[in-house]
Order: C-alpha cells, then structure tokens, then sequence
C-alpha cells in the first residue's frame, strides 16, 4: 500500500485497551469485527477501489506496494529469515494476500493472515481457499501467538498512538521476532486512518515501545524503489 493522498473520512476512532489473546484458528477465513471506526474506514477504502492501480481488474487492491513484482526482493528476504531463524509460523496483517502466498516456505500450516477489513480478507479467501485468515483489528486486540509477525505497509495508513498500539499488541502476544516497515529518512506525523505518510522507526513514538533498536535483518521494501526498508527485529526483551 502506498498511496499519498487522503481516503474519504470516517474518523480516527477511540482508544481502546487489548483484550485477552486470540488462539490461532485453521480454517478459512474466521473472526469478528473488530474497532467498527477502522474496519469501516479500511472496507470503505477497499469498497472503492482506492487503492487499486492500473486497470480493471488489477492483481491487487492493497495498492502499487502489494504488486508481485514490487515485492519480489521482501519474499526472497523473508523465505531467507524463515529458515535462517527457524521460523516455523508466520502472523501477517495480509491485506489481500496478493503477494505473500509466492514466499518460499509459506503454506496453508504456517502462514495465519488478519485484517480489520471483512472485503480484504473476502477477497484473500476466495482466491487462496485453503489459506487461513481471521478478521482482527489488531489495535483492539492481541493476535494469536505466532513465531513472528509482519507488519508491511500498515504503520504509515494510521494515526500514531494507534500505530504504537498495534505494535505494542503484536509484541504482547509473545512472538519471537516482529517484521516491519520502515523509512529512514521519514517523520513521523499524525494521519487520519488511510492517509499515508512515511513512518521512520527510529524515532519516536516507535524508538521507545521496540524491545530492540537494531535489527536483526533489513531489506529493500520495494523493488523498484529505495526509500524504506522492511526490518526483522527480535522481539525479545
């Protein structure tokens, strides 16, 4: 997802405190609606096409930063984080799962996709049956345990403390390693949900809240692009 401008407003949402830890559920697509502010706002975003690039019918709804070809060198950099720290289940905020599926070593028993947006998730599961994706918003509440979790291209569509909420949930579930995005040369400002703005996690709000400053691992987030990074970060403190 990259876009520049603002979506249609819906509003920011309240603050609202993580609810007790999900279990990991294998089946298609499961889950409740979560915060009903960001759900709507990002089902409004994928009702109107906003984010899709090119023609009718394009590969993906999640935006020119979902394409396969501008995410080839993420997956040759994840399969290779799989393996190198022995990965065995990966939590992804998926979007609509247009890309991921092509990561070497994912499958339907290690891979557990979510999202606040019911049409994402709809359009994930009808093209990916045999995958499992779960609608949760992860602001509200803790997801599943998993060995690690990806955050791609989310952080820069959300306001700031909602950002230091996913985040701060994410690590609450007890995972291993925590995968996100970021630009090095961004400042971080406050958005309303779906504008954009490149969010820098080496500055705060997000310096203080990483158990580790330093990744472990960096990557080229786009290819055909420079200007962020996706980082692999022990979420052990």
């Amino acid at each position: 997802i990259d876009q520049t401008a603002a979506p249609p407003r819906l509003g920011d949402g309240p603050s609202r405190q993580a609810k007790p830890q999900a279990r990991l559920r294998h089946g298609n697509f499961t889950g409740r609606r979560g915060s009903s502010t960001t759900s709507a706002e990002f089902d409004k975003i994928y009702q109107s096409r906003y984010w899709v690039s090119g023609r009718e019918g394009a590969e993906s709804h999640s935006g020119p930063g979902s394409t396969v070809a501008d995410t080839a060198k993420v997956r040759v950099c994840v399969a290779a984080w799989l393996k190198k720290y022995h990965i065995e289940t990966l939590g992804d905020i998926c979007g609509d799962f247009n890309w991921q599926h092509k990561i070497e070593g994912i499958n339907s028993s290690n891979y557990f996709g979510f999202d606040t947006s019911a049409l994402a998730l709809k359009r994930a599961s009808n093209k990916h049956p045999s995958f499992n994706f779960q609608l949760l918003d992860l602001v509200d509440k803790i997801p599943p345990k998993t060995d690690a979790f990806m955050v791609r291209e989310v952080l820069q569509h959300l306001p700031l403390r909602m950002s230091v909420k996913l985040i701060q949930n994410v690590l609450e579930s007890g995972v291993r390693f925590i995968i996100l995005s970021t630009f090095p040369k961004g400042t971080n400002m406050e958005i309303r949900i779906g504008q954009y703005y490149e969010n820098n996690l080496s500055k705060e709000p997000f310096k203080s809240i990483l158990p580790n400053s330093s990744p472990l691992e960096t990557c080229s987030l786009y290819t055909h692009r420079n200007n962020g990074q996706l980082w692999l970060l022990d979420a052990r403190r």
